[in-house]
């Protein structure tokens, strides 16, 4: 169905999109959200294997997730290093790191196909599964729906609570919140810690249930393509859902067309991103214009 499989798809645009949205509320903009759910995926595949328990191996994902983004935060935070340069060298990192750990362990440098996988069950909603328009949101895995929760998660953690307003705050003028006594640091590095984690989750994801196992490279761009939905979305909640919704129509799409048309494989794979860069081209064209109205008002 292709509800289903929208959802499915659109999970680690949408999880990688809220991370990348907590991130630059607090004034960062996190490049690496692609080489954290590749370390995400491969963390979870390998736990899950190790333990023999695919919630294991989420949750640990989860924690390393965060761990590896805390090297964009020393180099960032501590050491001042550029933020667009540590969120590319997060990703180099990423990209080489996973395959030598994959070399390491199964002695391949494609995939972990040699290991034993223990992917997430679907969950099924008895009321919702009898429901034909709704059926689509039944049988899912369960990251699928904490995607879905994320959305009343992060808008009430950064218009509800005392942490999200003291982030956005840092993100907005880092002078007055020093001014009120508080870190800018701290919330930074609460920001991004919270973006790691939601990362993670996305290359969870990926290898959990929309694959059963990791595969190099297997995020392909996702990160990217979440980072512009948070730009999109006008840097809110609901906006960078929405827009990662739509990415996941298009990647959904792109599946489709490829099994039940003739139409060119590169040519179909090519949607998710042509779509990204009309939508960060619409979305520059309608600030432009609102720029342009308020210098005409101003005048």
């Amino acid at each position: 169905m292709f509800v289903h499989d929208v959802l499915q798809d659109a999970t680690p645009f949408i999880l990688a999109a809220m991370g990348g949205l907590v991130a630059e509320r607090a004034g960062i903009i996190n490049i690496g959200l692609e080489g954290i759910m590749l370390v995400g995926a491969l963390a979870a595949m390998l736990l899950a294997h190790y333990t023999h328990s695919p919630l294991a191996g989420v949750a640990g994902a989860v924690l390393i997730g965060m761990m590896f983004v805390s090297i964009m935060g020393v180099f960032h935070l501590h050491f001042g290093a550029d933020m667009i340069l540590a969120g590319f060298a997060l990703n180099l990192l990423a990209t080489g790191g996973t395959v030598y750990v994959l070399w390491l362990i199964t002695g391949e440098t494609g995939n972990a196909l040699s290991l034993e996988s223990y992917p997430l069950g679907d969950i099924t909603l008895p009321v919702v599964d009898g429901i034909p328009v709704l059926k689509g949101l039944s049988q899912q895995s369960p990251i699928v729906y904490l995607a879905l929760l994320s959305l009343p998660f992060t808008a009430w953690l950064l218009y509800r609570t005392r942490s999200g307003i003291h982030m956005r705050a840092v993100g907005e003028s880092e002078d007055a919140v020093i001014e009120a006594g508080l870190n800018p640091r701290a919330l930074r590095w609460r920001a991004l810690l919270l973006s790691g984690g939601f990362c993670a989750l996305a290359g969870a994801q990926l290898s959990m249930s929309t694959t059963t196992t990791f595969v190099r490279d297997m995020t392909a761009g996702r990160g990217f393509i979440a980072l512009g939905a948070v730009y999109l979305g006008a840097k809110h909640p609901v906006g960078t859902f929405i827009a990662a919704l739509i990415f996941g129509v298009f990647e959904a799409l792109a599946i489709t067309l490829q099994i039940h048309t003739q139409v060119p494989t590169d040519l179909v794979l090519m949607l998710p991103y042509v779509a990204t860069v009309a939508a960060l081209v619409v979305d520059g064209l309608r600030r432009r214009r609102a720029r342009n109205a308020l210098t005409a008002v101003s005048a």
